[in-house]
């Protein structure tokens, strides 16, 4: 499709005439060059050649005076108009998921030019022109200068499909021209074409696409499988049978649907978040309050079954691990499996350092405690006990006890006590931290406690570089009591990627602002913590205590 613009052409009856649309035949064929600039950007040069006939019509209403008669008549234009041209262009191509958009110049030298143009009056009928007047019936040749013209070309192209060698995607193009060299003489025609362009697969750009169905017969499918992977999705049979009195011909039509993907690249996004207990000025709060414990010289090692703890810790040299009773039916050598499996590693460490071990049996018949002392000893003895073992008879417990007394002043503390004063009133807030490469739409940090409560914090954008939170209601049971939590950060991009970091814990004690500082017996076994002194206990941070959120 054309509309074809004359100006000031010699001859011509009137000037500025624009012609109505209408629709020639173009042909033409162009050797395009490309180079990637960045990902999806193209840039394409490129020179050919076209040719085009087409032929228009525009009306023109004027006063005519025949026989001193004056009256308006329209004036029909007809033009035909050939040329032969070679074009040279640069243009800019982008390439989006769907389609590919090419915005250039075109510089278009026609080498052949020629015009054919007729007029004749339309209305009213049956009038011809006056004697005298200008009339142009003929044909001839434009102008040298006004063949060389500017184009302002937009077009959009599929991304299109491989047959063999070649890639082939279709397009449509839009030319609008810009201007002509000549500066008395002008001529324009703005076409909108259909095309076909042929690409090696060689030069072809990385494509993006998702869920196109396609339909090929089964050869050609069967090939691009292979080089592709597409995925099958259904195959349409259909037949169809001719029946002769000497032929039986039956027709089967095999119709795969098939279903490409290319998948685009995952963003790179790092995220982490931290949680932080500060104070009521937002600074991370460091007045903890301990006590330093005496330490007895004493490890406390819980063999196997129950431990019998003494009502004063800070006032024994001495911890009682109690054996389980052992029925008729029980090995005493599983009971010796037993411990070994259970506490060998935190027993051998005690038994390296320990002078003295006392075995207490309760309510045994001699040949039972001789057997049973054998087996414990011959486990202790492999454990690396070096000590002195002192067996005895005793009605003290319900149960036969291990006694360990005499260690050394620096030996590896397996169990000590400590005691606590808790903070004063603190707060806690998240740094979340994000690195990603592209932009982030929105985030939350999710908290729940062992009880199945939630409670999120969210925002959209990068987050914040600290983000404070204040703990629910729905997240306390009672006043001063451990509370634990896990968190996570979730971040999702523009492109709608998401990801989450791992689950953080958390435990802090909830007061009130009017509390006064809540002090708290804490015991625990096991560590790896090495006593430099009998005064020189390091107990482990004590529990946050944060002040329940106002509402």
């Amino acid at each position: 499709m054309s509309t074809p613009s004359f100006t000031t052409m010699p001859g011509y009856p009137s000037a500025g005439i624009d012609y109505d649309p209408s629709i020639g035949f173009q042909v033409g064929g162009d050797l395009l060059v490309g180079a990637e600039l960045a990902p999806r950007w193209w840039l394409i040069a490129g020179a050919g050649i076209t040719s085009l006939n087409t032929s228009a019509q525009s009306r023109e209403t004027t006063t005519l005076s025949i026989d001193d008669e004056v009256f308006t008549a329209v004036v029909l234009h007809n033009i035909e108009l050939t040329y032969l041209a070679a074009d040279l262009r640069l243009a800019v191509m982008y390439t989006f998921p769907a389609i590919q958009l090419q915005l250039g110049i075109v510089g278009r030298v026609p080498m052949i030019a020629s015009v054919v143009q007729s007029q004749e009056i339309i209305e009213p009928p049956g009038i011809d022109f006056p004697e005298g007047s200008v009339r142009i019936d003929g044909e001839g040749e434009l102008p040298g200068l006004a063949r060389l013209v500017q184009y302002l070309e937009v077009g959009i192209a599929s991304h299109g499909d491989d047959v063999g060698a070649f890639h082939i995607s279709p397009f449509i193009m839009a030319e609008i021209p810009l201007s002509s060299l000549s500066t008395d003489v002008s001529w324009r025609i703005s076409t909108l074409s259909l095309g076909v362009r042929i690409q090696p697969r060689s030069g072809l750009s990385r494509r993006i696409q998702r869920d196109t169905l396609r339909t090929r017969d089964t050869t050609i499918v069967s090939k691009k499988v292979g080089a592709s992977g597409i995925q099958l999705l259904a195959v349409d049979i259909d037949s169809s049978m001719l029946v002769t009195d000497t032929l039986v011909r039956t027709t089967v039509i095999l119709r795969e649907h098939y279903q490409r993907t290319y998948i685009e690249p995952t963003p790179v996004v790092v995220a982490s978040v931290r949680p932080l207990f500060v104070d009521e000025s937002g600074r991370e709060h460091e007045s903890w309050t301990t006590k330093r414990i005496h330490h007895r010289n004493v490890v406390r090692i819980p063999v196997i079954g129950m431990v019998r703890y003494p009502g004063d810790l800070l006032d024994t040299d001495t911890v009682t691990v109690a054996f389980p009773d052992v029925s008729d039916t029980t090995s005493h050598s599983v009971v010796a499996r037993s411990m070994a499996a259970q506490n060998a590693r935190a027993l051998r460490r005690a038994c390296a350092s320990a002078s003295r071990l006392t075995i207490t049996f309760n309510k045994l018949a001699d040949k039972e405690a001789v057997i049973r002392m054998n087996d414990v000893t011959k486990w202790l003895r492999s454990a690396g006990f070096r000590g002195t073992l002192v067996a005895q008879r005793s009605d003290q417990y319900d149960t036969s006890v291990i006694e360990i007394h005499g260690y050394e002043r620096k030996m590896p503390i397996q169990s000590q006590s400590w005691t606590t004063i808790l903070m004063s009133p603190v707060r806690i807030h998240f740094y979340p931290t994000v690195d990603a490469d592209e932009d982030i739409a929105s985030w939350e940090i999710v908290i729940a406690d062992e009880g199945g409560h939630t409670d999120t914090i969210r925002g959209t954008g990068a987050p914040a570089h600290q983000v404070a939170w204040n703990v629910p209601d729905s997240l306390v049971d009672g006043e001063s009591s451990e509370i634990r939590c896990t968190y996570r950060l979730t971040v999702r991009t523009a492109s709608g990627y998401t990801t989450s970091t791992d689950p953080g814990m958390i435990s802090f004690i909830i007061g009130g602002t009017k509390e006064l500082p809540v002090e708290s017996w804490t015991y625990r076994v096991g560590g790896n913590h090495d006593a430099s002194g009998p005064d020189d206990v390091e107990p482990p941070a004590p529990l946050p205590r944060l002040v329940r959120s106002m509402k």
